[in-house]
């Protein structure tokens, strides 16, 4: 049992010490896998139930720094912003502006596991569809399929990349923009994000 935690604290270390917090996010779970080992050992199974519930926190925190240096620091003139996160009802939501010295926006927002069983999700992507139906186009990036709406029911333009691995990638502007939003959207690397969140590329080479 300590030997296989080892093995997989190690790989994960290489994988998290690049990331925002990684280190931190490496000493939480060395400590959290040996007392989780120190349980079992015991047969203190309640207790080590409980170390597992701390290792998925330090693990989710890895998995949100991973997603983070994903987004470009970067779009084109456009300068990230601070990444901002939400769950509400299971859902987890990623969000960044990048701004421009004129104070131009475009706002990227990956909902993970949105499009693969989230009502919500759906319903909230066919309401944008409907406010700019008229002027819709549909086209691909990377292989993904994406629908640009010039302007929605809110006055913004929208490109919404539906990703192999389940969730929605949204790229929104003033209204307008929609030539410039299309640009952003090629630009972001969509392929390296829906990658790793499928497990194609998974950025932890271990059995954690």
């Amino acid at each position: 049992m300590k030997k296989r935690s080892g093995l997989a604290v190690a790989a994960f270390l290489a994988a998290v010490l690049a990331l925002p917090g990684g280190a931190d996010a490496q000493e939480d779970l060395e400590e959290v896998m040996q007392r989780f080992d120190e349980f079992v050992a015991e047969g203190n199974y309640p207790r080590a139930l409980e170390e597992l519930q701390w290792a998925r926190r330090a693990l989710e925190r890895a998995h949100h720094g991973q997603i983070e240096s994903l987004f470009p620091s970067r779009l084109g003139s456009r300068d990230g912003r601070e990444m901002t996160r939400q769950s509400v009802f299971g859902l987890t939501t990623h969000t960044r502006r990048y701004v421009d010295e004129a104070g131009g926006a475009i706002e990227v927002t990956l909902t993970e596991g949105g499009t693969g069983g989230s009502p919500m999700a759906a319903l909230e992507q066919l309401s944008r569809l409907l406010g700019g139906a008229a002027g819709a186009e549909t086209f691909r990036i990377e292989g993904r399929t994406a629908t640009l709406v010039p302007a929605d029911v809110q006055g913004e333009a929208v490109v919404t990349v539906r990703l192999e691995s389940g969730g929605v990638l949204r790229f929104t502007a003033p209204a307008g923009e929609a030539e410039a939003l299309e640009s952003a959207a090629r630009a972001f690397g969509v392929g390296r994000l829906d990658d790793y969140l499928s497990g194609d590329d998974p950025a932890v080479k271990s059995t954690i």
